[in-house]
């Protein structure tokens, strides 16, 4: 899956990356910092976080593919487009196992699994999960504008 209509794939799904991250990091810290806009979240924030991290990978793996067409007068520039690349899905990942951590820590419907493990609903871990979160979300924005601008300085100069 190298072209779409004969369009190459790496910036569809690049455009998806850099509009599902910064929509991942605003639900995520909207659900750690406001208690109404958590029960409003809901399962939402992990599922979008799962599929953020789908995308940078899919982003990744057609990246890699349109590394391999180009000539070698981008081989630097295309080799720190790609470090910046494997930084953001270090972070996605880092944000997704976040999420996902204050979607059990808060979620009703784990309750039940919550009551046999009694810091899991302890007022400290639900601040640290919360804490990670917005450092995760900090290391999501800065991957994503890095990667982007890196991409968009080889093809637009």
């Amino acid at each position: 899956m190298n072209t779409l209509a004969g369009i190459p794939t790496h910036p569809l799904f690049a455009h998806a990356a850099v509009t599902l991250v910064p929509l991942t990091v605003i639900i995520a810290l909207a659900a750690v910092f406001s208690t109404r806009a958590r029960l409003r979240i809901g399962g939402v924030a992990p599922v979008l976080a799962v599929v953020t991290v789908i995308a940078v990978w899919l982003t990744r793996i057609a990246g890699e593919y349109l590394a391999s067409q180009e000539g070698p007068g981008q081989a630097a520039a295309i080799h720190a487009h790609s470090e910046k690349a494997d930084a953001l899905m270090i972070w996605s990942v880092i944000l997704a196992v976040t999420v996902l951590t204050v979607y059990v820590l808060t979620s009703a419907r784990l309750a039940a699994v919550r009551s046999h493990i009694p810091a899991l609903g302890s007022r400290p871990a639900f601040i640290v999960a919360g804490v990670a979160v917005a450092i995760a979300s900090i290391g999501a924005m800065w991957a994503v504008i890095a990667t982007g601008h890196s991409g968009a300085e080889m093809v637009w100069g």
